[in-house]
């Protein structure tokens, strides 16, 4: 509907909690929820009890990109300082463990990776790790 809506050229902001940085990696690694996620009341039909639904930049940006809009960029507002303390001890694990993952990647479908790699790129980059809102802006 965004890029329905949208002139030529137009520019869509879409924005939405950043559950790829450490503390929401963190979390969903130790309980399976991002941060602002846990489980949900079974009994209860209030709608406003799932009101979040974490989406990752990687989703969001191949769905925009599905959708037809040819540049997608990533954004995100203040690091959290928690996350700052995180990434002195685990970016270089993070950094060093995604290359052999990338790699194994693009060795399975070279073609689907190539496609994803300004996708990809960004999703270790300090930005993601520190953000606590992922700002994603689309071009049409």
């Amino acid at each position: 509907e965004l890029f329905r809506i949208l002139k030529p050229g137009g520019t869509a902001v879409v924005t939405t909690p950043n559950i790829l940085n450490l503390n929401s990696r963190l979390k969903a690694f130790a309980t399976g929820f991002p941060v602002l996620c846990d489980p949900l009341p079974i009994s209860s039909d209030n709608p406003q009890d799932s009101h979040v639904h974490p989406v990752s930049y990687y989703y969001l940006a191949y769905i925009l990109r599905k959708a037809g809009f040819r540049e997608v960029r990533m954004h995100t507002d203040k690091h959290k300082r928690s996350a700052m303390a995180l990434a002195c001890l685990l970016y270089p694990a993070v950094k060093l463990l995604e290359i052999p993952v990338f790699r194994r990647m693009e060795r399975k479908n070279a073609a689907v990776f190539d496609e994803n790699r300004p996708i990809l790129s960004a999703i270790n980059d300090a930005p993601m790790l520190l953000g606590r809102t992922l700002i994603v802006e689309a071009v049409k």
